[in-house]
């Protein structure tokens, strides 16, 4: 009798102990959320990775929410497509990250050029937030079926010599208007002395390249959602 029950109790562990490491290996990710600015491609990114499908898109003033299953090992990831107007993306960017251990900041590399000062500021918010901060980033450079689309390698090189910039713009900022200096505090994420580059941040930024319209273009994203 003895040793029957050491064996119930022998499985009841090995039991609670499967189960223990099946809930963590399913939180490991909870949220992955998409954003980035307007008209860059996030809800087709969206559609097409939860749902394999691509459909015109119209610019939405509410998030889009959704589960997607990775192939390799069936982890459930919730995915959020956040609005990208400037007026409320903030809100749901703050609703959602406490729950988001990943960030996919989206461009649409075929309009890189035009749109960088706000894709510059709009990043930096978020790598300066005290959550988003550390976790991983992917900088997803869409559109790359388009044959004017910059390389990821460019727009990366755009990026640090933008958020350079605006180091410069709230350094002037400062010994000029108070005022105008606390407006852009908050996206000054180099170090004093230094040129900024993404390989010194806390946080893991990686660029991808994509196209939501191909049938294999969201290829990296998938198998960095596999490793984050």
């Amino acid at each position: 009798m003895h040793w029957e029950a050491l064996g119930i109790l022998l499985v009841c562990f090995l039991v609670l102990l499967s189960l223990l490491w099946f809930k963590k290996k399913r939180s490991k990710v909870r949220n992955i959320i998409l954003v980035g600015p307007t008209d860059t491609g996030k809800t087709t990114i969206f559609m097409k990775l939860l749902h394999g499908v691509t459909e015109e898109t119209f610019t939405s003033l509410t998030c889009n929410k959704g589960s997607y299953t990775v192939k390799d090992n069936g982890i459930k990831i919730d995915v959020v497509d956040i609005p990208g107007h400037e007026r409320i993306r903030k809100g749901f960017v703050d609703k959602f990250k406490g729950k988001s251990p990943a960030v996919a900041y989206v461009l649409d590399a075929s309009t890189f050029e035009s749109k960088l000062r706000d894709a510059g500021e709009f990043l930096c918010e978020l790598l300066k937030d005290p959550i988003l901060g550390k976790n991983n980033f992917a900088i997803v450079c869409n559109k790359q079926d388009l044959s004017n689309s910059k390389g990821i390698s460019l727009i990366r090189r755009r990026l640090e010599e933008e958020i350079n910039l605006l180091h410069e713009i709230h350094s002037r900022s400062l010994n000029k208007d108070e005022e105008n200096a606390s407006s852009t505090s908050s996206l000054v994420i180099k170090s004093p002395g230094k040129d900024f580059t993404f390989s010194n941040l806390k946080a893991n930024v990686q660029f991808l390249e994509a196209s939501a319209t191909d049938q294999n273009g969201l290829m990296d994203l998938q198998s960095w959602l596999r490793s984050v």
